[in-house]
């Protein structure tokens, strides 16, 4: 049978209308363990992610987050979990406030940095200690309050303004921290003065080179 008399019998066939979809969609399963059941039999009777996603109308991180608790650990993956966190209560921040609250009545104009130096210790963050010192003087008040005062000092004039194009120059020279074949070449830049702008920059070895 050629190619022609498929089209030509595929034409003169009845029409077969599409029925809808006799498992439903993903938020209409009344159990939600039988949903994400549909989800892996399709994955695994051939059908694509996006393809899934389409048909039961569900979000493709879903699919994929289903995939994977059932990779990881088959049926069970599928059941509903408790998100109450697994990790056992951290019963070292209120110690860990007071300690803080010691250094900061010692040292009150102390940042957070120097507090977490003073500990000595890296088991928490410098964040952390920024964030209990924060804590701290909402809850302490006889923790002191040091202000710092800054003198505003007053304005004074540029010291090589300018009065014509380029009036003052400088030269800035230092030797580089690496050696090409045996010599050491510096850097020497020229700088105007006012702008800063770097008007020229050869870098020349500190010897010829070929010469002993």
């Amino acid at each position: 049978m050629d190619d022609n008399t498929v089209k030509k019998r595929w034409q003169q066939s009845p029409e077969q209308v599409q029925g809808a979809w006799p498992l439903g969609t993903y938020h209409s399963h009344p159990q939600r363990y039988d949903a994400r059941l549909q989800v892996i039999k399709l994955y695994y009777q051939g059908r694509h992610k996006l393809s899934i996603s389409r048909l039961l109308q569900v979000s493709r991180p879903t699919v994929d987050l289903w995939l994977r608790r059932f990779e990881a650990e088959l049926f069970t993956g599928l059941e509903d979990k408790s998100r109450t966190p697994h990790a056992p209560p951290r019963k070292g921040w209120f110690p860990l406030m007071v300690e803080v609250y010691h250094l900061q009545r010692r040292y009150p104009d102390a940042g957070r940095f120097r507090l977490w130096s003073l500990r000595d210790r890296d088991d928490i963050s410098v964040r952390t200690v920024g964030w209990i010192r924060t804590l701290n003087k909402q809850v302490y008040d006889d923790i002191p309050y040091v202000a710092r005062h800054r003198r505003k000092q007053p304005a004074r004039p540029h010291p090589y303004k300018a009065s014509h194009p380029h009036p003052y120059w400088f030269i800035d020279g230092r030797q580089m921290a690496f050696a090409l074949d045996g010599v050491t070449w510096w850097s020497i830049i020229l700088l105007d003065g006012y702008s800063r702008t770097i008007l020229a920059g050869p870098s020349p070895p500190s010897k010829p080179v070929g010469v002993p």
